[in-house]
């Protein structure tokens, strides 16, 4: 398992608290900025949105330990265009 889906896995499992939530987002920050390959990053690059928006209602009071127990995202769908519609 490259380090992208480590990282991926863990944001899906979810059940972390506001501290892992934010020593999280810390890790998935410092792979980004790594030389990671780019197909590693790109399995995790469809999630971010949301964990920037979990971590801001974090910083924003508006999230508290509570919610996010019950905080677990879902997985994402690739879509892939058939051929005919190209």
């Amino acid at each position: 398992m490259t380090k992208g889906e480590e990282l991926l896995q863990r944001f899906l499992n979810g059940g972390m608290n506001i501290k892992e939530v934010l020593e999280y987002k810390k890790e998935v920050d410092k792979f980004f900025q790594s030389d990671a390959p780019k197909e590693d990053k790109k399995k995790l690059s469809g999630y971010m949105e949301t964990l920037n928006i979990v971590c801001s209602g974090i910083k924003e009071g508006l999230l508290k330990e509570d919610d996010l127990k019950n905080l677990k995202p879902k997985q994402k769908r690739n879509f892939e265009v058939p051929e005919f519609l190209k």
